[in-house]
């Protein structure tokens, strides 16, 4: 049985930089990020989830 080998041979530096590139730059970290509550005198900061809750 003969199959075909889709598999690269050698490792391509060039395509690997830019992939990594591309996934660093499209990673945004909102986990930590906060901002002011709206109406609050005393500025307590309000820690947004990474993701919005799913609807039921």
């Amino acid at each position: 049985m003969n199959r075909d080998n889709l598999s690269a041979h050698q490792t391509h530096t060039e395509d690997v930089r830019r992939l990594a590139l591309n996934v660093f730059g499209a990673h945004i970290d909102t986990a930590f990020q906060t901002q002011q509550g709206a109406g609050e005198r005393r500025g307590d900061a309000v820690l947004w989830p990474a993701a919005p809750d799913p609807v039921p």
